[in-house]
């Protein structure tokens, strides 16, 4: 876990194993809930990581909404969201590649079937049909990324959870592990969801199936992803990213 004050679910990606005894590089890979939260101190603590590719995942009705909920040392608390830091022209900027790649298209339709969802799989399936090309364009710039890649999105459960899924099993993680990392979003976003919940309100970009995180709903989505097209790097391959490519991303992510 890493204390980037301001934000609640953020975690490096380093240290997981691969099937084949490897382990991914620590300073590579950082998956984040919105960096629109980050205090002062946070943009520090993300820039002495290391930090030089921000990816973000939001829709622009995301990005423009104006108040957001930042974790303080004193508690969580409700405030206006200002500029993305490490947007251009965000105060933060200098080194760091920005790149905002909502991985769906926010029209109604879309937004339709994510409401009308019964499970998290059916979200999960409605983002991967059809978007195989968004996650292989995220992985051809984490592959070139200029120091540590973050990837995040509103709360770095869904949208983030699913980018990092796929991207370390596409070099080889083995599944108990991408899911046992997906799961830990749950804890680290209670304090959140307490606080949203005394609010008594809740932004309406959120999804309505709360936080959780059951590594079980992980493990059927990396099994689904073999059935269908082979592995994570098939997806991706599928999407358009090349061999050479899907090689630069695993050296770039493995120890």
């Amino acid at each position: 876990m890493l204390d980037w004050e301001g934000c609640f679910n953020v975690r490096d990606l380093g240290g997981l194993p691969t099937a084949d005894g490897r382990a991914t590089r620590r300073g590579a890979l950082v998956r984040a809930d919105s960096l629109v939260r980050l205090t002062a101190v946070g943009c520090r603590a993300a820039h002495d990581h290391g930090v030089g590719l921000v990816v973000d995942l939001r829709t622009q009705p995301e990005a423009d909404e104006p108040r957001v909920i930042r974790r303080l040392p004193a508690g969580p608390v409700l405030d206006a969201a200002g500029a993305h830091p490490f947007a251009p022209g965000g105060g933060h900027e200098a080194g760091v590649l920005y790149r905002r790649m909502a991985l769906w298209d926010a029209d109604e339709a879309f937004l339709a079937g994510i409401r009308a969802a019964g499970s998290q799989m059916e979200i999960y399936r409605l983002i991967l049909d059809g978007g195989a090309a968004r996650f292989a364009a995220v992985a051809r710039l984490v592959a070139a990324a200029p120091g540590a890649a973050v990837v995040h999105c509103q709360i770095g459960k869904d949208r983030t959870g699913l980018v990092a899924a796929v991207l370390l099993a596409a070099v080889g993680v083995a599944d108990e592990a991408i899911a046992a990392d997906y799961a830990l979003s749950a804890p680290c976003l209670a304090p959140y969801l307490a606080f949203r919940r005394s609010l008594g309100v809740a932004p309406a970009s959120e999804p309505a199936n709360g936080m959780t995180s059951p590594p079980e709903t992980m493990l059927a989505l990396l099994d689904e992803l073999r059935r269908t097209h082979g592995g994570a790097a098939g997806y991706l391959r599928a999407g358009g990213l090349a061999d050479d490519e899907l090689e630069t991303l695993q050296e770039r992510l493995l120890a």
